[in-house]
């Protein structure tokens, strides 16, 4: 069976690995996110670098290898219009990004990645930086740079370059200045941590399930780019905020799941319970409560839609309610009406 897997057709997006490089200006970004997973396994021995250079390692020119051993890697990840993220695990590579090449396939994407295992070597103008497990990388595509690699694991979250300049400016920091300053950010760790458990959960995850935790994601590099920034808190996201809007849309990706409480969230955002308590309590609303309301309305809204071959049993389980008679008590609470005749 194959490995490598791509979920989409050519509707959503007229590119797919295997099909040559990559190319913002030739293939653009697809309209809704993606999934792809890759593997040089399903390919022959002699194959194996070229295909992963064509298919994998868009923004750099990978180097020719000459160790005569048979390469392998792999990766997954999921690729929408305002970013994507990537998990990959690799043998040595080694390659750069050079002057006019930006130009040339219209990528400049500001990328944020996390090593799990291995080093990373990059060289970017005058300035040279190391990244070893646990540390945080940058990648910025529109600046001339050499990276190295040695055997790795890594995840990759890359963003659309106008959304980072709206928080940092024109002006964009190095990539080595970025990654230490992220290193060193409270809002970083945050975003480490819910990058190191998606990368662990990406090929296990529904469709719908993806694509709300890479806009979760995007958005807790947003609140760890703020962070950078040095915004206040008077300013239009404060980090108490984002951090509560992270959490709202884990909230409504994690309903079904009736063991979900305030113990999984603050793991998921990778907080502790007492930072989570404190921006919940910011909006004046309390987290078992936000649940609570998330998934009744879920289900009224399921309720009103679904055919009625779709029993309310089963609408209470797939918004985490495991006894129907708890769900309707709960209901008529909220709506003041039962399920059965909010189902009209």
């Amino acid at each position: 069976m194959k490995r490598s897997t791509v979920d989409w057709s050519k509707d959503a997006w007229n590119w797919r690995p295997g099909e040559g490089r990559w190319s913002m200006r030739r293939h653009g970004l697809p309209k809704a996110a993606v999934y792809a997973r890759l593997d040089t396994r399903d390919h022959r021995p002699h194959e194996r670098y070229d295909f992963w250079r064509e298919a994998a390692l868009y923004e750099i020119d990978a180097d020719r290898r000459s160790d005569p051993s048979p390469f392998l890697a792999e990766g997954a990840g999921v690729i929408g219009p305002g970013g994507s993220i990537f998990t990959t695990r690799s043998h040595a590579l080694a390659g750069g990004r050079h002057r006019g090449q930006s130009e040339r396939d219209g990528g400049d994407d500001i990328a944020i990645g996390l090593v799990l295992s291995g080093k990373r070597r990059h060289e970017e103008g005058d300035e040279r930086s190391l990244a070893t497990a646990g540390q945080f990388f940058a990648f910025d595509a529109r600046s001339e740079s050499r990276l190295s690699w040695t055997a790795f694991e890594a995840v990759h979250l890359a963003m659309r370059r106008e959304r980072a300049e709206a928080i940092l400016g024109p002006q964009l920091p190095s990539s080595a200045a970025l990654a230490r300053w992220l290193g060193a950010s409270p809002a970083g760790r945050i975003l480490a941590a819910q990058m190191r458990a998606l990368a662990g959960e990406i090929d296990n995850l529904h469709p719908d399930e993806r694509s709300s935790l890479l806009q979760i994601t995007l958005d807790l590099a947003d609140l760890a780019l703020r962070d950078v920034a040095g915004r206040t808190e008077d300013e239009d996201l404060d980090v108490a905020g984002s951090v509560f809007t992270a959490a709202m849309r884990l909230i409504d990706v994690n309903l079904a799941n009736p063991a979900f409480d305030p113990d999984m969230l603050a793991g998921l955002l990778g907080c502790s319970r007492a930072t989570l308590y404190r921006c919940f309590a910011e909006q004046d609303i309390a987290i078992a409560e936000a649940i609570r309301a998330r998934r009744l309305a879920r289900a009224r809204d399921m309720l009103l839609r679904a055919p009625r071959s779709v029993s309310i049993a089963e609408i209470a389980m797939r918004c985490g309610y495991l006894d129907p008679a708890h769900f309707s008590r709960l209901f008529r609470q909220e709506f003041g009406v039962s399920p059965t005749d909010a189902r009209g």
